[in-house]
């Protein structure tokens, strides 16, 4: 029978310490729109510059100001996100000052804007006007571009292009291990049926590639900052529970990877995600097993 012996550690946390952290982590909530205007604000002064209607030039305006009001909450909710809860991704501090100078450029266009609003064809600040407008669009895709492989890896724009051998990932065929904890098929194998001791490689391996790699894997988006190929970095990862690490060398109820496993399905932390589907018994006793039988985070590293 799988069983897990874990605690909740709660502890209440004082507003103070809760209402910064959730500024922060209105983020993405926060950077989308603007985003969207001043991309938006530099298309209306291109048609404008094409067709010379002043409607134009206003809708223009009027995106840039409000897509740099937005820029700046979107930019401070991005500084103190990061600085409450760094990212380990190697790309964030060129993402924080590009985002830096797309709010300087589009504020500073805004002021110029004004003269803009009422300048001839031609006049100076209508010149730096667009001048500013592009630069704002060029450091504001930038910026997205870069949040964007951040959250879904550094492929993300290339991986459509990528051969593919398949759509998904076909059923795993693994040779059946015993449930009733009598240990049987842990010695030395017998028969073509008993697998002997859980390997990585033979046994493990094929269970993350087929329920975790989508979210998890060596390329694509890292989840909580978790990727496989780095586990280095998620050895000491904390899930609010008392697991010792990621992977506790002969006790899986001390090792994350395998407390996901098996918390309630309706669990916030409750891997894979609903939406993923769920490992069956079998494949989460592998798992159990090969950390049981002292493996350690070197074997997922070879």
């Amino acid at each position: 029978m799988i069983s897990s012996t874990f605690a909740l550690a709660e502890t209440a946390r004082p507003l103070a310490e809760a209402l910064p952290e959730l500024f922060g982590r209105l983020h993405p909530v926060t950077i989308h729109f603007p985003i969207a205007l001043l991309l938006m604000a530099a298309v209306f002064e291109g048609l404008n510059a094409l067709r010379g209607d002043a409607g134009l030039r206003r809708a223009a305006v009027l995106c840039l100001w409000f897509g740099t009001l937005g820029a700046l909450v979107a930019g401070g909710t991005g500084w103190v996100h990061e600085s409450l809860e760094p990212s380990r991704e190697p790309d964030v501090e060129l993402h924080r000052w590009l985002g830096v100078a797309a709010a300087a450029f589009a504020l500073l266009t805004s002021v110029v804007a004004v003269v803009a609003l009422g300048a001839r064809k031609g006049a100076r600040s209508v010149r730096l006007f667009r001048a500013g407008l592009v630069i704002t669009a060029v450091l504001t895709g930038g910026t997205g571009k870069i949040g964007g492989e951040m959250v879904w890896g550094a492929d993300w724009y290339s991986r459509p292009f990528e051969a593919r051998p398949a759509l998904s990932i076909p059923p795993i065929q693994l040779p059946p291990i015993g449930l009733d904890g009598s240990g049987a098929g842990v010695s030395a194998p017998s028969s073509p049926s008993d697998p002997g001791p859980i390997t990585y490689l033979g046994h493990v391996e094929p269970v993350l590639a087929r329920h975790c790699y989508e979210c998890h894997g060596p390329t694509g988006k890292a989840d909580g900052d978790l990727r496989f190929s780095e586990l280095a970095k998620a050895q000491e990862i904390y899930f609010g529970f008392d697991w010792e690490a990621l992977i506790a060398p002969g006790s899986p109820d001390d090792s994350a990877l395998y407390g996901v496993l098996v918390l309630p399905r309706d669990h916030d932390l409750a891997m894979p995600p609903k939406a993923e589907g769920e490992m069956s018994a079998d494949e989460i006793e592998r798992v159990r097993r090969w950390i049981a039988e002292g493996s350690t985070l070197e074997a997922m590293l070879r």
